[in-house]
């Protein structure tokens, strides 16, 4: 390659570096596998091109746990409710859960408004330590109808906003056998589910992950 060549190489880099994974500055902390800071922001790209915003908007401790709400950015530019979760290094357990549904508008119609999802009891969605093939299961569907997990062995996954070194983890929905609707999720430290993809639903990507301003309790 000639001088000239390398000189615009290299400027060429300089200007486009490749793309990298923000990450957290408290890496060195607890093994959170989830955004743990007010304001984190997570972008993902949906089938269809769609954008799904998440902001973290409050954490609080619980013993060695946080306990984190996450919120919705709508169209509108309002941050609702969206979904609640217990992280702590044993894992996470998905607390609460809000839909977009129609319901009564009170004058005989409907309208659609954030609606809280029963989350009782709540499922483990990932289980730490982890390890390739660990099992667990919750009666998110009642005890005759649990929702099962099966973890993965960690790997790399790339995805629009980076790397991450991640854990899948299997989720099966519905009777075994009959109906079954599985997904598939991986977690990334300090940031959480960075894919996901479901059967007949297609693949979701975290797009852009923005750190909060404020530091995790």
């Amino acid at each position: 390659m000639t001088w000239p060549a390398v000189c615009l190489a290299a400027l060429a880099a300089a200007a486009f570096p490749a793309a990298t994974a923000q990450v957290p500055e408290d890496r060195d902390g607890p093994a959170y596998y989830h955004a743990t800071r007010v304001g984190d922001r997570l972008v993902y790209t949906a089938p269809g091109g769609h954008e799904l915003v998440r902001v973290v908007t409050a954490v609080a401790k619980k013993g060695e746990a946080r306990v984190v709400s996450v919120g919705r950015l709508r169209s509108d530019g309002k941050v609702t409710p969206f979904s609640e979760f217990e992280v702590s290094t044993g894992g996470l357990v998905h607390l609460k859960q809000y839909a977009v549904r129609p319901t009564p508008d009170g004058k005989g119609g409907q309208d659609l408004r954030e609606v809280l999802e029963d989350r009782t009891p709540p499922p483990l969605v990932l289980k730490l330590p982890s390890a390739p093939g660990l099992k667990w299961a919750t009666p998110r569907g009642g005890p005759d109808l649990p929702t099962r997990y099966e973890a993965r062995g960690e790997e790399t996954v790339k995805v629009p906003a980076g790397e991450f070194r991640a854990i899948p983890v299997d989720e099966f929905r519905g009777p075994p056998g009959r109906g079954e609707r599985p997904s598939r999720f991986w977690y990334a430290r300090g940031v959480g589910a960075v894919k996901w993809e479901t059967a007949g639903e297609g693949e979701v990507v975290l797009k852009s992950f923005t750190p909060g301003k404020d530091r995790a309790p």
